[in-house]
């Protein structure tokens, strides 16, 4: 193999290489491209449910998460949103008996915590204070209550 054979030897070498990596950095960014695309999708829906949640809507479409942190937090907001949720199912049926002058009904505290067990301690308390004020008897509030 003589100099020229070896110098376009070389030359078609190199711009194979040159071939090799240009397209490995297009696909290297069109990869990323598509992840970052994806990742920003995930969070703009976990920012939306988060913002819902914050306006009181707890009957947000939570998307079926995937495996990975944005799909941790999207789960924790389903779980938030249930136990709110159950929470505010709890005290809505406590305060409609009070309507009807039934003071007897109260929250079961078991298993809540924070907020949960604030709100629902304070009911309680208020229901039995109520109660208390009207002799414990319940068909007297509702006697009071419709006169």
């Amino acid at each position: 193999m003589g100099y020229d054979e070896a110098t376009a030897a070389f030359q078609r070498t190199r711009l194979f290489m040159l071939f090799v990596a240009l397209l490995a950095m297009v696909l290297a960014l069109g990869t990323g491209a598509l992840i970052a695309r994806a990742m920003v999708r995930s969070m703009r829906q976990a920012v939306a449910v988060a913002d819902g949640i914050a306006a009181g809507r707890l009957d947000n479409r939570i998307p079926a998460a995937g495996r990975d942190e944005i799909g941790d937090l999207l789960r924790a907001f389903g779980h938030m949103q249930a136990a709110l949720q159950e929470i505010v199912g709890e005290i809505k049926s406590v305060v409609q008996a009070g309507e009807r002058g039934d003071f007897s009904h109260s929250i079961d505290l078991s298993g809540k915590s924070g907020f949960g067990r604030d709100i629902g301690e304070s009911l309680n308390r208020l229901n039995a204070n109520l109660l208390g004020q009207i002799g414990g008897n319940p068909v007297d509030a509702v006697a009071v209550a419709s006169s």
